[in-house]
């Protein structure tokens, strides 16, 4: 009886339980920096893809830069969103690099915590590539 029980207890919390659906490496999108540049209420949003490529004994990285613009910040983001067929991974991002006076909202934008925020007034494009 305590046998029968314990499966259906079981079965129960199996179908409860939320399943995360597989994504392969390939297919994500790994946000390193993020950069936005605002000029007169216009964004230009950069995410800078860090690629690990397995090597001999070792892992070596190679980066993609994607960007576009919008006249808000969800709209330059929704852009580059529906023009990879990537899933974004943005949780771990490193550092954000920007001139926009509100830093806070862009943090709660992408729901980053742990995140440094670089403010410059220098050419954007060239500090992301750098780094």
């Amino acid at each position: 009886m305590k046998k029968y029980l314990f499966l259906i207890i079981s079965c129960l919390v199996g179908l409860f339980l939320p399943i995360t659906n597989y994504v392969e490496l390939n297919h994500l999108l790994i946000v390193e920096s993020i950069a936005l540049d605002c000029k007169n209420n216009y964004y230009h949003l950069y995410l800078k893809e860090i690629i690990p490529k397995k090597g001999n004994n070792d892992i070596n990285y190679q980066y993609k830069i994607y960007q576009d613009k919008g006249n808000s910040l969800n709209k330059a983001y929704q852009n580059i969103i529906n023009n990879t067929s990537k899933k974004i991974f943005i949780k771990d991002t490193k550092k954000i690099i920007t001139n926009c006076q509100k830093t806070n909202d862009i943090l709660n934008y992408f729901s980053l915590k742990n995140t440094t925020i670089i403010y410059s007034k220098k050419d954007l494009k060239k500090e992301l590539s750098k780094s």
